[in-house]
């Protein structure tokens, strides 16, 4: 199964305050889900959903206008709050982060750290943020996951590219 973990915060809007629509980067998303062969599930890693009241406020206003915007379908219980890294971090690697430490180590950080875990997705993981290096790969030791880095910055150029 592939798993796409999206951020929020100029990847698919402005930023929390200001939650405008970047199409662009919207369309070069898209035209990734849609060159995936077989079945995806949708999650968030963003910075900006720090607690259960932000992850309500996303539900509530963000969800369905992305996954309109999309075509895509989140998994409730992979939008994921910075608390709900932090705390993945401990129970699966022993790792004590604090959730207000998370931003701190960087998510392609939380993510080695979630390579061998029990209790996270198996198979090609992706995270599409406009801050990570683009096509970088975590691969688990037993071969079991995959994580690719997309920067949507690039993804964006090498849409331009094939016009």
């Amino acid at each position: 199964m592939t798993t796409i973990f999206l951020d929020l915060e100029e990847t698919l809007i402005e930023s929390w305050d200001i939650p405008d629509w970047l199409p662009d980067n919207a369309e070069a998303i898209k035209t990734f889900i849609q060159s995936l062969h077989g079945p995806a599930q949708f999650g968030i890693m963003s910075w900006a959903i720090w607690n259960e009241r932000d992850r309500e406020a996303f539900i509530k206003k963000l969800m369905c206008p992305i996954e309109d915007g999309l075509g895509i379908e989140f998994q409730n219980s992979l939008i994921l709050t910075m608390e709900d890294w932090a705390q993945l971090v401990l129970s699966q690697s022993g790792l004590r982060v604090a959730y207000d430490e998370v931003a701190h180590f960087g998510k392609e950080t939380i993510l080695f750290w979630l390579r061998h875990a029990k209790d996270f997705p198996k198979g090609e993981i992706f995270l599409i943020d406009d801050t990570v290096e683009h096509n970088d790969c975590i691969i688990s030791l037993e071969k079991t996951r995959k994580i690719t880095m997309k920067n949507v910055k690039k993804m964006v150029a090498i849409n331009s590219q094939d016009c």
